[in-house]
Parts: C-alpha cells; sequence; structure tokens
C-alpha cells in the first residue's frame, strides 16, 4: 500500500512539475515553434514539402546554437487535409503556452478554420501557403504571410505583361466559382489598366471545365486581338487549358498563377506549354540570382538527396527562420513581443527572396518571381518586389 501512494506522489509531482513548466514557458529547455501541416490525405503534396523545409530550417538553426540560448522543436502536427482535424490540432497549438507561434497550411479555408483558437488564446500564426487577403479581414492581429498575397502575384503579372512584354491587350479567363481566381482576375484587370492596358474581356468558366468548352464560343474571337491571355485557374485545370488555348489557335503568351508552379505542367501540356509564364514564390534552380535560395538548395539535397522541386518548402524553410528571428528580436516568447519584432523585420534575404513587415502590414513587401517557360524548361524571366496592396488602392 505505501508503495502504491509513494507511486501516486511521485506521478502527482510529475505532473505538476509538467504542467508549471507549460504555464511558466521561461522554464522550459527548447524554445518551441508549433507547425500545422497535411502531412496525408489529398493536400499532402503541399504539406510534405512544406514541413521538410521546415524541419531543416531547425536543424539549421540548432546546428547554429538555437534561440536564446535554447535548442527549438518544431512541434509538427498533422492536419490529414481533414478541417475537423485541423481545427482540434490548432487547438492543442493554440493551448500549450511554451509555443508563442505556429506555422503552416497552403490552403486559405484550412487556415480560416483553424484561426480562432489561436486569434482567442492571443497567439501568432504565421501561414507559410496561403495567399488570400480575405483572412485578414476576420485575424488582423493574430495572422502573418510568409507568401506574397493574390493581389500582389497579380499586380506582377499586369507589370510583366505590360512593362516587359509589351501587351497592350490582354483576354482574362478565370474560375468564376473560386475566390482565388476571382481575386486574381479582379486584380489583374484594373492593374493592367492602369498600366494603359486594355482589357478585351474577362470571361468566367465553372470549376472543372478541363476544355473550357462552355467559353471558348466567347473567348476564341478574341485571339487574334490578344497580346497576351491571362489564365486564373487551379493546378489541376491549367495544362488541360492550356493544351485546349494551343489547339483552338492561340500561340501568344499565357501568363498564370502560383497555381501553375507544378511540376506536372510541362509533362501534361507539353509543348504547348512553351511561352507560358507563371508568379512563384522561388525560382528553384542552380541558376537562381539568389544567393540565399542557392544556398537552401544546397542544405536541402545535402539533407534530403534532392534539390526541392516546391516553392512550398522554401516558404516553410522560410517561415521557420521569420519565426526565430522575431523571437531573438523580442528577447521573449511573449506572442505580444514576438508580434511586435515580426514587424519590425526589414529586407529578411530568405530562401524565397527579400521580405520586410516594417509598413505595418501583416502581408509583407516582397520578391515576386516571374518564371517562363520555354522547350520543357523552367527559366527566370523577371523579379519584382511588390508592396502588399493599400486599402484605399485598387492597383
Amino acid at each position: 500500500m505505501r508503495l502504491v501512494k509513494v507511486f501516486l506522489f511521485l506521478s502527482l509531482t510529475l505532473l505538476s512539475c509538467q504542467l508549471f513548466a507549460q504555464s511558466n514557458p521561461a522554464l522550459s529547455n527548447t524554445i518551441k515553434i508549433g507547425a500545422l501541416y497535411n502531412m496525408s490525405g489529398n493536400l499532402a503534396g503541399f504539406g510534405i514539402p512544406s514541413a521538410k523545409g521546415a524541419e531543416l530550417a531547425v536543424n539549421l538553426i540548432n546546428q547554429q546554437g538555437g534561440i536564446l540560448g535554447k535548442p527549438v522543436e518544431l512541434v509538427l502536427e498533422d492536419a490529414s487535409s481533414d478541417v475537423t482535424i485541423a481545427k482540434n490540432k490548432a487547438q492543442l497549438l493554440a493551448s500549450n503556452n511554451q509555443i508563442p507561434i505556429s506555422i503552416g497550411l497552403n490552403s486559405t479555408d484550412m487556415v480560416m478554420a483553424i484561426m480562432p483558437p489561436i486569434d482567442k488564446a492571443g497567439k501568432i500564426f504565421l501561414t507559410s501557403g496561403s495567399t488570400s487577403e480575405t483572412l485578414l479581414n476576420y485575424y488582423p492581429q493574430s495572422l502573418f504571410f510568409v507568401p506574397f498575397s493574390d493581389s500582389s502575384q497579380a499586380r506582377a503579372a499586369a507589370e510583366f505583361a505590360g512593362l516587359q512584354l509589351d501587351a497592350k491587350t490582354a483576354l482574362v479567363i478565370y474560375d468564376k466559382n473560386s475566390e482565388y481566381t476571382n481575386d486574381l482576375e479582379s486584380t489583374f484587370s484594373s492593374s493592367f489598366t492602369h498600366h494603359d492596358g486594355k482589357i478585351l474581356g474577362e470571361i468566367g468558366y465553372t470549376t472543372g471545365d478541363y476544355l473550357l468548352t462552355e467559353i471558348m464560343a466567347s473567348i476564341k474571337p478574341l485571339f487574334n486581338q490578344a497580346n497576351v491571355i491571362y489564365l486564373a485557374s487551379g493546378p489541376v485545370e491549367a495544362p488541360f487549358q492550356i493544351n485546349t488555348l494551343r489547339s483552338a489557335g492561340y500561340k501568344g503568351p499565357i501568363i498564370g498563377p502560383d497555381s501553375f508552379a507544378n511540376p506536372m505542367l510541362i509533362k501534361e501540356a507539353g509543348r504547348s506549354s512553351n511561352n507560358v509564364y507563371f508568379t512563384s514564390h522561388a525560382y528553384l534552380d542552380p541558376t537562381t540570382p539568389n544567393k540565399q535560395t542557392l544556398a537552401f538548395m544546397q542544405q536541402y539535397k545535402q539533407a534530403y538527396g534532392d534539390y526541392p522541386y516546391s516553392p512550398f518548402s522554401a516558404l516553410g524553410y522560410d517561415a521557420v527562420f521569420l519565426a526565430a528571428k522575431a523571437i531573438t528580436i523580442a528577447n521573449s516568447i511573449d506572442p505580444n513581443k514576438v508580434k511586435q519584432a515580426l514587424l519590425s523585420i526589414n529586407n529578411y534575404e530568405g530562401a524565397t527572396g527579400s521580405i520586410s513587415y516594417n509598413t505595418g502590414n501583416h502581408i509583407p513587401t516582397k520578391t515576386v518571381y516571374i518564371i517562363g517557360i520555354n522547350n520543357g524548361a523552367y527559366t527566370l524571366s523577371a523579379l519584382l518586389i511588390i508592396k502588399p496592396k493599400d486599402k484605399s488602392s485598387e492597383i
């Protein structure tokens, strides 16, 4: 009986110490950064490379001595491509007082779903993949972006079309049922017009119309007049729609968003992908002019055996380094101090380019890469530094 009492006493003492350490973050032996990625399910193609980039960054930081004299621990949770599971995992991260900031997720819908507990707890979530500014309408204090926003990439595409391709006219084709593509369409059109271009038409198709069947009669008569087509579509439809546009007779440049950064696009579109351009978060090629990108690629290859293929791996990597930099500047894991430190970051040179939050905007001023495709290979066509859209401006 006495042994049972001693065992219970020791168990309760251990539990009390664990709870006390969690409620007193300064007593923790590690600096914890939360991470929520889809490591399984239909979104794992985005989540796994992102998490690998994040884990690489943690290992490198620890090799350099950690943060504030302590090793960094990545508390990685699998959202399983399921909104309900993601909500539960977000609650775990939010309730852990040793975690001031979490990173992750590439889906706007999932970020929207997981934010309530994080926001309520006064914590920070640094999305390394979602690009919709709409999220900030709901969580303006607790949410930060590592990637550029949809309006930033659409404005970069319009600037590239008008100033570097010298396009005077554009035809805009977009998925009318997607918030992502609707945002891209409206911003591209207003920005292209600002650069003295003319929009011949903004024509929407229904999600799943891979061959643009329902709108072909409307768009084909405009091909001869269009100096460029802006195609705002998802990663699955894009290769088929590019093939369709080429087969229907359009030979000019086609510009798309970051959804075109899909290794299957060249394979599935074949020669039709020539003279196609898209906005990207990184240029993962040994010829990249960005020294930090090249260093990341070499580190990634040393760790995993191959060069990274997905820009989301670079975003996950940058997310960890930004979180670490903010904690270091704050000299604290207090979420409010970390938040203010994030807002002081200016011209941080990461794997995805230059990143600044010092304008007070939670969407960074950062590099947008314009990638071109010719003869089955990617080339860097332009580097643009784009500030987040001012709420009073349409361009």
